[in-house]
């Protein structure tokens, strides 16, 4: 068995704002919306490259189950 993991491909859940520069930008997880554990910490933002902690009112994405 190797010794290296494979990698989780990564994919956008949705989108927050970043605090410093007040643009939006994807956020980028390895789990699906309702898979999520809350608060999430993105290490480094791509709008501004410093850690941000966000809680699930911070993200805005497209409804968990669908559009009826």
């Amino acid at each position: 068995m190797s010794a290296e993991k494979a990698a989780l491909a990564e994919f956008r859940v949705g989108t927050y704002v970043c605090p410093r520069t007040s643009s939006p930008v994807p956020l980028m997880a390895t789990c699906s919306t309702p898979f999520l554990k809350w608060p999430v910490v993105v290490e480094k933002c791509s709008a501004c490259g410093e850690t941000h902690t966000l809680r699930s009112e911070d993200v805005e994405h497209p409804p968990t189950f669908g559009y009826e």
